[in-house]
């Protein structure tokens, strides 16, 4: 829903639909699940939109870190003996 309210121009309220998405994620499935990463994204997004960029970068960075932790714990698996 935040996702179309931003295609829809409605900026403002964007963040905040993100900001309760991240938390029942974030209690759900908690923060090192993919889900959680891409809802930090969404919200780099609107950001970026909105011009509040340093806001933006440190949603990136977020997402880019739980990514990192996905894809290390993901990898340890695939290489770990059967």
């Amino acid at each position: 829903m935040a996702g179309v309210y931003d295609d829809q121009g409605r900026h403002e309220e964007a963040p905040e639909l993100y900001r309760r998405v991240l938390e029942v994620r974030r209690k759900a499935l908690g923060e090192d699940h993919p889900s959680f990463a891409t809802t930090l994204h969404n919200m780099a997004m609107v950001y970026r939109g909105q011009g509040r960029y340093d806001e933006a970068l440190e949603m990136y960075r977020c997402a880019l870190e739980v990514q990192r932790k996905v894809m290390h714990s993901l990898l340890r698996t695939a290489r770990s003996p059967r």
